[in-house]
């Protein structure tokens, strides 16, 4: 099935609509890893390439989805979380979406999906309500947000200074000269204003969003996965093979 790349204006209303669904307005900082408990979408966190943000996968099974995300925890926090809202994309919005593997943040026009999936992704995690809800006034009306807004607005809304920059650049609110210089020393300037450094770090390197064990056996008692793939699942979450197969014959 060949895709399109949607306009800016359709994946906005996509992104809104994804977010009141779980009962976020647009003007509502989300924390991304809690929408996934509410979705009800495991994610398995852990180091990667570094060539790889992330990936999707959905399983149906009759009336149900089955959704799956893998996030690479050697990205920063704020890179992950973005990861996050683009993997959101594929899963619920994309249509007759199976799997993918994801590099973010690059806007490329090269893949439509994955172009759609990085403007959701900015969307859903920085509405424009809510970046103008938290920028000063005096900012707004000179059309020229100060690099001190810039870290109040990536701390709140738990998003990478790239992808901040790259939404108030896309409002007008920032000059091109200031697009490129609060780039550099991100960690150093967040510190600056007060903030600590989580968002700019990678994370904890392995951890798990969701009832992962219940899913690998929900999946595989409806002979979704093999055995085999069941082992490895069950791998990620600590437990040897040896392990289960005795739980097995107890």
């Amino acid at each position: 099935m060949k895709t399109r790349k949607e306009s800016i204006e359709v994946l906005e209303k996509k992104a809104n609509w994804l977010r009141e669904r779980f009962g976020y307005s647009s003007a509502d900082p989300i924390a991304p890893k809690t929408v996934l408990m509410q979705m009800g979408v495991l994610a398995l966190f852990r180091p990667m390439s570094s060539s790889f943000s992330g990936m999707a996968l959905k399983i149906k099974h009759g009336d149900s989805d089955f959704r799956f995300i893998l996030v690479n925890s050697d990205k920063t926090t704020g890179h992950q979380n973005f990861t996050i809202c683009h993997e959101l994309y594929h899963l619920y919005i994309q249509e007759q979406f199976e799997s993918k593997i994801c590099t973010v943040g690059t806007f490329s026009t090269k893949d439509a999906e994955e172009y759609n999936a990085d403007v959701f992704a900015s969307f859903f995690l920085l509405p424009s309500e809510a970046i103008r809800k938290y920028v000063p006034d005096t900012e707004l009306a000179a059309k020229s947000v100060s690099l001190n807004t810039v870290v109040k607005i990536e701390n709140l809304f738990g998003s990478s200074r790239l992808a901040t920059l790259i939404r108030l650049r896309n409002l007008k609110l920032i000059t091109d000269a200031n697009y490129e210089d609060f780039q550099l020393h991100v960690k150093a300037s967040a510190s600056r204003f007060g903030h600590p450094p989580y968002l700019y770090e990678p994370s904890v390197s392995d951890s798990v969003v969701g009832d992962y064990g219940q899913l690998a056996n929900e999946l595989y008692d409806k002979e979704l996965i093999s055995e085999n793939h069941f082992y490895s699942l069950m791998e990620d979450l600590g437990f040897s093979v040896e392990s289960i197969e005795l739980e097995d014959e107890a």
